[in-house]
């Protein structure tokens, strides 16, 4: 189940627990640091966090889909030049399917139920200033099994400010569909390359493009009709900058994110988050995100289709909209090693805040609230 505003797929991978808490270290001027670990963007001590995720969304006059996701995070040194990083989550979904218009448009207004296990390992070596990883990720639901692997190199300059990150992955998925006879099958090859640069003491640009291309079935099981392009590619471009004010100790987080692919989708997501301390250990941090995009060639606001045969699909994540994301997150560090948090979002997307392209006038308004709650120990 992807979270909106993603120019999603069926079932898009999500940011894993790992990303988050790397992507994070950004935050810190200075990160290119002495030790080996951290010259690659990896931390250089033993790090066990715990996530807990709570997520629902709504529509008007219905309350739909309900996400409880617990996930655990483990990173270790194991020598000088090898760690192990891994991530282990639970997810439980239940709730109401999409409404569109009418119940006539598929499976709106069916109950779901679902659990996700998902794990991933990751094994990663250094040498110098460069560092090489390998990685395997599984996650399973009763009519959903995907399986991927990805190999990561990271070349790090000797003064450890700049560092070029290159991935190469491969996804395969089984899809199936509770009481239907379905049996696909979706293969997916993505590629990365990223730099991260600190500008000066008290800065941090990273830019980073992603291109993938997927070959299979690409279509909703449980939307009647829907018949998407059995291939799929896909490209984005991530700029991030972050600037960190001595006299404050506040740090001011800026990306934004360029995305297209070849069934026209094509998004723009500006983000901005301000991390402040105050008191004694607390930090607060306010955030915004918008997303706006226009739909996908086939995408279309009437049901039944007016010529059947051709690509077709409802989902309003395909659809032209806009959206606005935003948020506060606080944390506490209670002592030197241990970090506690919680965030709360509220997500709102609306057929008429794009910037471009038709209003789809039959487009339900759609919202979503996240709470998540997280503890971190260093070791």
């Amino acid at each position: 189940m992807d979270l909106p505003g993603t120019g999603a797929q069926l079932r898009a991978p999500r940011p894993s627990a790992a990303e988050v808490l790397l992507a994070a270290a950004l935050a810190l001027p200075g990160l290119a640091a002495t030790t080996k670990a951290a010259a690659q963007g990896y931390p250089d001590q033993p790090i066990l966090a715990f996530k807990n995720l709570n997520y629902s969304d709504s529509q008007p006059g219905q309350a739909r889909m309900r996400l409880n996701n617990p996930t655990y995070y483990l990173y270790t040194p194991v020598t000088e030049l090898f760690s192990i990083e891994s991530v282990v989550t639970r997810e439980t979904l239940s709730g109401a399917s999409p409404l569109f218009q009418n119940t006539l448009s598929g499976a709106s207004g069916t109950q779901i139920r679902e659990h996700r296990n998902a794990s991933d390992l990751k094994l990663i070596g250094f040498a110098g200033h460069s560092s090489a990883a390998v990685q395997v990720a599984r996650s399973k639901e009763n009519d959903f099994l995907s399986k991927a692997r990805t190999l990561e190199l990271r070349i790090g300059s000797a003064s450890g400010n700049t560092t070029l990150a290159l991935a190469s992955s491969d996804q395969h998925d089984e899809i199936s569909a509770t009481g239907f006879p379905l049996q696909e099958f979706r293969a997916t090859r993505s590629y990365f390359a990223g730099l991260t640069q600190v500008l000066s003491q008290v800065s941090v640009a990273q830019t980073s493009v992603t291109y993938s291309e997927g070959h299979g079935f690409f279509s909703d099981p449980y939307k009647a009709l829907d018949n998407r392009p059995r291939s799929r590619g896909q490209f984005a471009w991530l700029t991030r900058y972050n600037r960190y004010f001595t006299g404050s100790e506040s740090a001011l987080h800026l990306d934004y994110r360029y995305y297209r692919d070849n069934w026209s989708v094509e998004g723009h997501t500006v983000d901005a988050a301000y991390y402040f301390p105050f008191g004694s250990g607390w930090t607060v941090r306010p955030r915004l995100r918008y997303h706006t995009q226009k739909s996908a060639y086939f995408y279309s606001s009437v049901f039944p289709p007016p010529v059947f045969g051709k690509f077709y699909s409802t989902d309003q994540r395909l659809g032209t909209f806009g959206a606005v994301d935003a948020g506060i997150k606080l944390s506490r560090e209670l002592s030197h090693d241990v970090t506690i948090d919680i965030k709360v979002e509220r997500y709102v997307q609306r057929a008429k805040w794009r910037l471009w392209g038709g209003i789809n006038p039959e487009m339900q308004s759609y919202s979503g609230n996240i709470v998540m709650f997280g503890a971190t120990k260093k070791f």
